[in-house]
């Protein structure tokens, strides 16, 4: 699997899936987009057109997205960032997830972020 992300400053859409021919990185989309939200958000979604479609709409609207294809992908992001950065900064703002998914689904997904404490901000 591939875990690419952006960083702490909001500079691409990161769509995050099992190989790299998968990865699509979307640049910033104007020139005021460094004075624009900051926050961080993860996608988490095993449709690659729904991960892109609200992929798009939340960096469209300032954030910094991280899309990920399912539940393990995105609980190692969180918690790589969190090994990297010890500050609460490398917690994500929001986890938007589906609920419907092979492997992890989204509800046990949730249940595994909320026994970690370090990502109970999130």
């Amino acid at each position: 699997k591939t875990i690419r992300t952006t960083s702490r400053a909001p500079r691409a859409l990161r769509i995050l899936s099992h190989s790299n021919k998968n990865v699509e990185d979307f640049g910033a989309r104007d020139d005021m987009f460094f004075e624009r939200s900051k926050r961080w958000v993860i996608v988490v979604d095993d449709e690659e057109a729904i991960r892109k479609a609200v992929g798009s709409f939340l960096f469209d609207r300032g954030y910094q997205v991280t899309a990920c294809a399912d539940a393990d992908t995105a609980l190692k992001v969180c918690l790589s960032k969190l090994t990297d950065d010890k500050s609460s900064s490398s917690v994500p703002d929001a986890i938007v997830t589906d609920i419907r998914m092979p492997g992890k689904d989204g509800l046990e997904f949730l249940s595994i972020i909320r026994s970690e404490e370090s990502l109970l901000e999130v």
